[in-house]
Formats: structure tokens, C-alpha cells, sequence
């Protein structure tokens, strides 16, 4: 299940299912805060209770696909969202240019929607609704819940919002330009992890919901991967999106689309899935085919159809 697997065969350790008690085992959680140039940060670290704990059991729930909805306007890609868009996304009938902030937002909107079973128009509604406010801002999750439950007086979104929603669950729609910043580099935490990476984990799960994660253990791996796996420093999981259901190919690229939005901000370096990578250093070239290093592509774990890989910088 883990990502950039080693191709050796035998035992492998730490590569099970593992939940949030062992991710956040040792006492403490991530508290997020946010630097001024706006990605977020491992800071201070608070008292575990109970209910701190994340659910990283699997949730499923249904996924968007388009059916017979009444919308309003034609399929015709929408002007960019602002002069200098950091983002593309693909609406089936051309590529509408969006900036970080609109990609933050539709991606939280669809992930709280999915996560909470909420109605996908409305989360459409919500989004179109978001790239008219002065001063637009990413949603929290529990703001991007309450702005979908929200009843406006025209509850019909146009069809490029909706349209848009429903890209969020197909393969490679969505591809953000991320800048380089200096990030000091962290050590490994007694979860198995460094702060940067259970504070992106942390984010996903809040928004999107639990999901079994694997490739890390308490006090590291050293094996199983390739040579300088990112899972050696305690920078990389992998989030089990199992082929035998179907809906979870869906599913994984929902997320997949959440964390290339948010890649800036909880400082992403690299997410492979279903035969696909996106780096923060090549992030011009957007999603493109990946082939694991050891030119397997019969491996459908090599391959990485049955789950998300994510890692967050080294730092220097």
C-alpha cells in the first residue's frame, strides 16, 4: 500500500495500516499556525485528549457525478479569476484559469461536501458565491460547511461552478504553480513523523475525513521503500484508496486535488496516484505520467492506483 515502494520482495516493516492514536502517539498534537507568507506551520504543540485524536477510519461516502441538475449559462470557461492565475483547472470543454485561493476554496467546498454528505449544487452555489466577495480568503472547514448549508436566494449555480465541483473527482484537473520557499529542515518526531508532516495530515483529515495512512511508524522506517525515500525522514505517508471498491478512484483524486491546491500552504513537495505526479519543483508541468523507478508498471501499488502518495519538503 505505501508509495515509492521498494520492488524487493520479503518482509517489510511498519508497512500496515497505521490510525491517528499511533500518528499522534507521544502526548502531543500539531497545533497550525500561519506564517506571514501565508503556508502553514508546525508551531507550538498542545495536550492530547481524547478527542484530539483524528478519526482516520475509512468514511466513504458517495461521489459527484453529473446527472440530470438544472443549472444556469452554457459550458463556456469563465474569464481567469484574477490577472495572474496560479492555477488550472479542467472542465471537460477547456481550461478555466483560477487562483490559489479559488482552488483552495473549491477544493475545501467539495471535500466538506463529500466528507459531511452535503448537496454538491450547493457546494457549487457556494463556490460561485466565494469569487465575489472583496478580499476573497481560503475556508476553514467549518466554514466551508456552513457556507454550503447556507440558503441563498438563488439556490441554481451556472454550469461552469457545478461543472467545476464535479472535476474535483476526475483524474488530473487540477494543477497549481507553487513558488520555492526556504523551510528549515525538522527532525523526526517519536510518531515516525517530522510537525510539517502531521500538520499537512492533520488538514487533510479535517477536511476531507479519515482515511487509513501507512508508510511511517513510531520511531521510523528504514526499509521498504526506494533509496532515500522521503518515508525514511518521517516527510512522506501513503493514504489507502483500496481498487477493490471503484468509487475510490474517485475518491483519491478528490483528495489528490485537495493537497495540489493547498501544496504551497502545508509546503507539499511531491503527490503520486494512479499513474501520475505532481511536484512542487516541476509544478509548471502539472500533473504528468509517472513510472516507479524500477520501471515496474504491472504493480498496481507501484503504481499507485491504490493509494495517495503525499511528502512535505526537506528543509535545509
Amino acid at each position: 500500500m505505501t508509495a515509492e515502494h521498494s520492488s524487493r520482495k520479503g518482509p517489510r516493516r511498519a508497512l500496515g495500516i497505521a490510525v491517528a492514536a499511533v500518528l499522534l502517539a507521544g502526548g502531543a498534537v500539531a497545533v497550525q499556525a500561519t506564517r506571514s507568507n501565508g503556508s502553514a506551520t508546525a508551531a507550538a504543540t498542545a495536550p492530547e485528549t481524547a478527542n484530539s485524536l483524528l478519526n482516520v477510519s475509512t468514511r466513504d461516502r458517495a461521489v459527484a457525478s453529473r446527472g440530470t441538475v438544472r443549472t444556469i449559462g452554457p459550458q463556456i470557461v469563465p474569464a481567469p479569476t484574477t490577472k495572474n492565475p496560479e492555477c488550472r483547472l479542467d472542465l471537460g470543454y477547456g481550461v478555466w484559469s483560477i487562483d490559489v485561493t479559488a482552488a483552495r476554496t473549491l477544493t475545501m467546498l467539495t471535500a466538506v461536501a463529500y466528507r459531511d454528505g452535503l448537496s454538491y449544487v450547493k457546494a457549487a452555489r457556494a463556490f460561485e458565491h466565494s469569487l465575489t466577495r472583496d478580499g476573497r480568503t481560503p475556508l476553514s472547514p467549518d466554514q466551508a460547511r456552513e457556507e454550503i448549508r447556507w440558503k441563498r436566494k438563488q439556490p441554481v449555480p451556472r454550469t461552469t461552478s457545478l461543472d467545476a465541483v464535479y472535476a474535483m473527482f476526475r483524474p488530473h484537473t487540477l494543477a497549481c504553480v507553487v513558488p520555492q520557499r526556504y523551510m528549515p529542515q525538522q527532525g523526526m518526531e517519536p510518531s515516525g513523523l517530522t510537525l510539517r508532516t502531521i500538520t499537512m495530515i492533520r488538514g487533510w483529515a479535517e477536511a476531507y475525513g479519515g482515511r487509513p495512512i501507512g508508510g511511517f511508524a513510531p520511531g521510523g522506517i528504514d526499509s521498504g521503500h526506494i533509496e532515500n525515500s522521503a518515508h525514511y525522514d518521517g516527510r512522506a505517508v501513503d493514504i489507502s484508496f483500496p481498487t477493490s471498491d471503484p468509487d475510490n478512484k474517485a475518491r483519491g483524486w478528490l483528495l489528490a486535488h485537495w493537497l495540489a491546491a493547498n501544496a504551497d500552504y502545508y509546503q507539499i513537495a511531491t503527490i503520486i496516484f494512479d499513474d501520475t505526479v505532481w511536484s512542487s519543483v516541476n509544478s509548471t508541468w502539472g500533473w504528468h505520467p509517472y513510472v516507479h523507478p524500477s520501471g515496474d508498471t504491472t504493480n498496481p501499488t507501484l503504481r499507485h492506483l491504490d493509494h495517495v502518495h503525499v511528502d512535505v519538503v526537506h528543509g535545509s
